[in-house]
């Protein structure tokens, strides 16, 4: 089955999909790499998460997803948590992983969310997840993850009151659309419209 197809995404979107997930990698990378010591403690926007908190969420989620689509591989597509259930995943989660100096987060966040995009390159029709009897590709979950990175971004960026935004805020809407059904989506392709989508209230 092809899912670009099927799914209705060119592969010109298919392009910007992956190219919006590494530049969400890489402005992770730039703004937590600016933050000081001071201000690791600092809280976010992000469930009042401290920034520290944030990067190790990220660290998290990126070594899951490379859990997961390992998982789909062998077993078939996961069902995706409810939003409920994730929050408590996402706590439970925080509360396990060990802490360590914030450069060491920030070097694991970076080689799973890098190892992730070259597994979703290699197959990316790969059923991912699935929701309510409809099923996802893995290139889906690249667009879905593109906009946890950059949200994320823009949560540790407020840590230290600096502005960031993307350059494609529209790609990421379109990948919300997609991607995440459980969630009420954008009104516009705005960054302003995602982040509020991702429950942030920017200023």
């Amino acid at each position: 089955m092809d899912f670009f197809l099927d799914t209705g995404l060119l592969e010109s979107e298919v392009s910007s999909f992956i190219r919006i997930y590494r530049s969400g990698v890489d402005a992770v990378h730039k703004v937590a790499s600016n933050i000081n010591s001071a201000h690791w403690s600092n809280s976010t926007p992000c469930d009042r998460w401290s920034a520290i908190d944030v990067l190790r969420h990220l660290e998290i989620t990126a070594t899951d997803a490379v859990e997961s689509l390992n998982i789909a591989k062998r077993a078939g597509p996961n069902q995706i948590m409810e939003e409920a259930d994730l929050a408590v995943f996402n706590e439970r989660a925080l509360r396990m992983l060990p802490r360590h100096p914030p450069r060491d987060h920030l070097q694991r966040f970076y080689s799973a969310a890098m190892l992730y995009l070259e597994m979703v390159g290699a197959e990316p029709n790969k059923p991912c997840y699935t929701y309510k009897e409809s099923i996802w590709a893995a290139i889906d979950s690249l667009g879905v993850l593109a906009v946890e990175w950059h949200v994320h971004a823009w949560d540790l960026a407020a840590a230290t009151k600096a502005i960031y935004s993307p350059v494609e805020p529209a790609t990421l809407a379109r990948a919300f659309h997609r991607g995440m059904p459980y969630l009420r989506p954008p009104t516009d392709s705005s960054w302003i419209a995602v982040l509020s989508a991702c429950g942030r209230t920017p200023a």
